[in-house]
């Protein structure tokens, strides 16, 4: 788990996740993901790899159901389907490509959410957040974390347009050590 080695009683749960959040430059995870499309009721389950370096870099290797890959070097984030050999290119900088991409929230500032609510009893606590600007991939977020040190057990991510997301790290996988940049730049081998 991701561990925050500060006490809570310091400053309140939600300062004192982002102030953390805030000092990492690095993430790396295997993740378990479950999608819910609240339309039809049906979910999906991924599992993979994600890696993170601010100021918005990122990777997700999906290894399960299909291989796919996903790579955004802070200006295009490239979608590759390995199973029909597919390539989506999707310009950043276009006001409409307002995507999925986890490093928003964990690279993200206090600046940019407002909390909603913090429910907590003896052994956790769920934060709840929703972007300040609007933003069409999520409206709220929620954080289950393990107190009384913070250790991140997933992040909960509603959006009316494209379900309900919930993204699990695997207990023991995380690194904060660097990453090449190589990890960032499309290159399909």
């Amino acid at each position: 788990m991701i561990l925050l080695y500060f006490l809570i009683s310091m400053s309140p749960l939600s300062d004192s996740l982002f102030s953390y959040l805030e000092q990492i430059d690095y993430f790396s995870a295997q993740y378990e993901e479950t999608v819910l499309d609240t339309m039809t009721e049906t979910s999906y389950l991924f599992k993979g790899t994600i890696y993170l370096a601010r100021p918005n870099y990122f990777r997700m290797n999906v290894d399960y159901p299909e291989k796919q890959l996903l790579i955004c070097d802070g200006q295009i984030l490239w979608l590759y389907l390995y199973e029909d050999s597919t390539t989506y290119q999707i310009d950043l900088n276009d006001p409409q490509a307002d995507i999925p991409r986890p490093d928003k929230f964990i690279f993200g500032s206090s600046q940019e959410y407002q909390e909603l609510n913090v429910t907590r009893n003896s052994n956790n606590a769920v934060l709840s957040y929703k972007p300040v600007s609007s933003n069409r991939f999520f409206n709220k977020i929620d954080v289950s974390v393990t107190l009384p040190t913070i250790s991140i057990n997933y992040l909960r991510i509603y959006s009316d347009e494209f379900g309900e997301r919930l993204l699990r790290f695997i207990p023991e996988s995380e690194s904060f050590n660097p990453l090449p940049d190589t990890l960032f730049y499309y290159n399909i081998n």
